[in-house]
């Protein structure tokens, strides 16, 4: 049986990284490992995340009704956390 790895996993493979850089590195490395594998591995991220471009992004973020890290006793991410990786994800332009 094979896996298939979703994209933002692909995204962080650190061999041969090509893409647009923040600090001279891979913007999604910005995060912890820990919160990357809690953000890919979540629900919302999944279901809400998958198709989002820069537009629906800007769209999500406003329709947020507070932000934070993650919460619980599993630590989940938050929708704010896990917009946030997608937005490190897609880089959009200045202007959005």
């Amino acid at each position: 049986m094979s896996h298939h790895a979703p994209d933002a996993t692909r995204m962080l493979d650190t061999r041969g990284y090509s893409g647009p850089t923040i600090h001279a590195s891979n913007p999604l490395h910005l995060l912890e490992k820990p919160v990357r594998d809690r953000i890919t591995a979540s629900y919302y991220w999944k279901e809400q995340c998958f198709a989002l471009n820069a537009a629906t992004l800007c769209d999500k973020a406003s329709a947020l009704t507070g932000i934070g890290g993650t919460y619980s006793v599993s630590q989940k991410p938050t929708p704010f956390l896990c917009l946030l990786f997608k937005m490190l994800q897609l880089l959009p332009e200045r202007e959005i």
